[in-house]
């Protein structure tokens, strides 16, 4: 899943004139799962990992500013919605400090889920989604699925790609 996922967001970066893509990843399948991205042509730079340690108070997390150095034209992120707002909170403080022409790609796997609220000035959002994932509801009355509204009124938070995922898979279970 995450290998076609990849693909298929390196395929939108292409597209998007992107040749030269940072890689920010959760887990050590996701490094792996980048030579799919990477067969379509884009190149990666090395993977990031999301838990990348803050190297000191106010300075970026991520390595931004060393990504575009090294030619990053946009970004590839696998990884959770936090890690990627991270990386977006990143993006957006060197572009307020840097005139750049056009916008940056940020492209982001089902996991991330990124509302529109998240995406700053400057940045344009390239997502994998299917069905009502990635849920874009904060709030249960802006969710159109009675089981997410339901889900976000329990539990205070909108369900992951997973949380998603395993509903579905229950349902077939039942259903079975």
């Amino acid at each position: 899943r995450v290998e076609r996922e990849l693909a298929m967001l390196a395929d939108a970066l292409l597209r998007h004139e992107v040749k030269t893509a940072a890689f920010v990843v959760d887990a050590a399948e996701d490094e792996a799962a980048g030579r799919s991205a990477e067969a379509t042509g884009l190149v990666l730079l090395p993977p990031t990992r999301c838990d990348v340690p803050l190297a000191a108070a106010g300075k970026p997390r991520f390595p931004v500013d060393a990504w575009l150095s090294s030619g990053a034209q946009g970004w590839l992120i696998s990884g959770p919605a936090q890690c990627a707002r991270d990386v977006l909170q990143d993006v957006r403080r060197l572009l307020d400090t840097r005139r750049m022409p056009g916008d940056r790609p940020i492209a982001v796997t089902l996991e991330a889920g990124l509302t529109p609220s998240d995406i700053p000035r400057g940045i344009e959002l390239l997502s994998a989604s299917a069905g009502i994932v990635p849920i874009l509801a904060d709030k249960p009355e802006d969710a159109h699925e009675e089981d997410v509204r339901t889900f976000i009124d329990r539990f205070g938070v909108r369900p992951s790609y997973w949380t998603a995922l395993g509903r579905d898979a229950g349902m077939l279970a039942g259903a079975a």
